[in-house]
Formats: structure tokens, C-alpha cells, sequence
């Protein structure tokens, strides 16, 4: 019987997570969708790039440079 309750206990504990999980998910998609559609709205160029290196551009960016974005 402790066994059960233990396992019951375990099991409840790993559904609070779950949910936990799958809400922070949801808050992190919708925060990306945010920012994915500022930064391809934006009318000026943006390419962000903390190495150096131009690794993503906005469209304005990729007409400026002349170069097709990636998908």
C-alpha cells in the first residue's frame, strides 16, 4: 500500500511538471512568433550577430545585400 502511495504521489508530481512544461512551451512559441514577426516587418535592416558573422537577416537586410534569405 505505501508503494502505491508513493507511486501516486510520484505520478501526480510528473503531471505538475508536465503541465508546467507545456505552458512554458506555449509562452515560448508565442514569444518567437513575436519576435519572428517584428523582425520580418522590420523596415530597416536587421541582422543580428554577436560573432561577427551574419547568420540571419530580416527581408530588408537581404534586399540591401542582394542575397536570398534562407527558409
Amino acid at each position: 500500500m505505501r508503494l502505491l502511495h508513493e507511486l501516486s504521489v510520484h505520478q501526480a508530481e510528473l503531471e505538475m511538471q508536465n503541465e508546467q512544461l507545456l505552458s512554458a512551451e506555449a509562452e515560448f512559441e508565442a514569444a518567437l512568433a513575436r519576435y519572428v514577426d517584428l523582425f520580418d516587418s522590420a523596415r530597416s535592416p536587421t541582422a543580428p550577430s554577436p560573432t561577427g558573422m551574419i547568420s540571419e537577416a530580416n527581408p530588408a537586410s537581404a534586399s540591401l545585400l542582394a542575397c536570398p534569405r534562407r527558409p
